[in-house]
């Protein structure tokens, strides 16, 4: 799948940019030691020569700079035009500036200590920069400022948020500590952090950007409520919990059909948001700010547990287990989702592309609205009767509203600081009276929806 590609593409590049700065910082590391004497690098370079200058490391550490410039240049020819964040633009001029001011550093080492037979020792490389070429000196010098800025602002920017979370708050989407940015000023960790967050995800939480959710996030349409009704779902006097409830599109589209309706969520923000919708089309819904994995809520207690659009961000095995222990007996689970759908050269791909450009983080763009994983969570966790059904629809935006419900994706206003998610908009207003001026857009999307029994 496109996602799926674009994801692994994502990693092999973060990957590679931390391999080159394992060698980076090790390299530095070296060089402090001259701080303590002049034997102290040489004696360390010892250390480092071990590590790094050996065939398997050698083709690791060349065959990730290689991968990594071929990855920047294919990231380039991508782009249908160059406007992109202030950093991104310094992130590759930096990058792009590397191997013209590294190649006689490796001509002079390792080529001349290879080939030439020459003993590139700390003494040897002294003698050049201060005394016999100082010019090389200052070009090594910049060569290292230069590095150490492409590897800091790639691995700043790589974790979507501008503070590095421990990984359970990153899951919880609990607000950042002292110790989390405590977390970011060790760089052996952030390397680390850095490849995990990237594996789980960013650090979202849809609370930031409540209103914009509240007021421009199509909720799901009235069609599916009517194929769910064909399937026993959404009835009335049914006791229902839609789980990671949002602002309630589900909730109340259940509660206008007489079902009692309990919306869970993590966030306060947008339960409030979910309540005033209730209440202003006359509708009741209790909400409860709970963990969709930990509910608290008695066994039994429910006909029909749902979940719309977010059963990516849960604890997926842990979600389906708790929802078999809260349905009854012949009880139905539901997890449903109501996705843009990009195509070739529409809106929604030039859209998802420029999320891409302000958020290398995101990684949910070219998917195809089918979420088969959820059948696996659901058998697996005991569930029966598994069923699925999905169609497509398409949903008028103005410019304004589609810029405010990309406010409220997960890649933009859920993980992005209040100035990227300016830089954003502003980028995406101009893409849309550009590209795509008419008015009002005509959005492809896909309603996908997964049924199971429990027996």
């Amino acid at each position: 799948m496109p996602g799926s590609r674009n994801a692994m593409i994502r990693r092999l590049h973060l990957i590679t940019g931390l391999i080159l700065f394992g060698y980076l910082l090790t390299h530095l590391l070296n060089h402090a030691l001259g701080l303590i004497s002049l034997d102290a690098p040489a004696a360390g370079r010892r250390g480092f020569l071990l590590i790094w200058r050996n065939l398997p490391m050698s083709v690791l550490l060349y065959g990730a700079l290689n991968l990594h410039m071929g990855l920047a240049f294919r990231s380039l020819y991508r782009r249908r035009r160059l406007n992109m964040p202030a950093w991104e633009a310094a992130q590759i001029v930096l990058g792009m500036a590397i191997p013209p001011l590294l190649v006689l550093h490796v001509l002079g080492t390792r080529f001349a200590q290879e080939f030439l037979g020459v003993e590139d020792s700390y003494v040897y490389r002294l003698l050049i920069y201060f005394l016999y070429a100082p010019v090389l000196g200052v070009k090594q010098a910049a060569v290292l400022l230069v590095a150490w800025l492409h590897a800091c602002v790639g691995l700043h920017f790589w974790r979507g948020a501008r503070h590095a979370p421990r990984l359970s708050d990153a899951a919880a989407g609990r607000n950042l500590t002292r110790r989390d940015r405590a977390w970011a000023a060790w760089p052996a960790r952030a390397m680390l952090w850095g490849m995990a967050v990237y594996d789980t995800g960013m650090n979202v939480d849809f609370g930031r950007t409540a209103d914009d959710y509240a007021r421009y996030r199509a909720g799901f349409p009235e069609a599916l409520f009517g194929r769910l009704d064909g399937h026993g779902i959404g009835r009335a006097g049914q006791r229902i919990l839609d789980l990671g409830s949002g602002t309630g599109s589900l909730a109340r589209g259940f509660a206008r059909r007489g079902a009692r309706v309990i919306a869970l969520d993590l966030s306060e923000d947008l339960l409030a948001q979910a309540q005033a919708l209730a209440a202003a089309e006359g509708l009741e819904i209790e909400t409860l700010c709970a963990p969709a994995e930990d509910t608290g809520l008695a066994d039994g207690a429910f006909d029909v547990v749902a979940a719309g659009q977010c059963w990516h961000w849960f604890d997926r095995p842990k979600a389906a287990r708790e929802a078999r222990r809260l349905l009854a007996r012949g009880g139905k689970l539901l997890i449903c989702h109501f996705d843009w759908i990009p195509l070739p050269g529409n809106m929604v791909a030039a859209t998802e592309r420029l999320i891409e450009a302000h958020n290398p983080a995101w990684t949910y763009g070219g998917l195809d609205g089918l979420h088969p994983a959820c059948l696996g969570d659901a058998a697996r966790a005991g569930f029966a009767g598994i069923e699925t059904f999905s169609f497509d629809s398409e949903v008028s935006y103005s410019h304004e509203a589609w810029r405010g419900r990309i406010r409220a994706s997960a890649g933009v206003g859920g993980s992005l600081p209040d100035e990227r998610v300016a830089a954003f908009d502003r980028a995406l207003a101009a893409l849309l009276a550009t590209d795509f001026p008419e008015q009002p857009l005509q959005v492809p999307h896909r309603a996908f929806a997964v049924i199971a029994l429990a027996p």
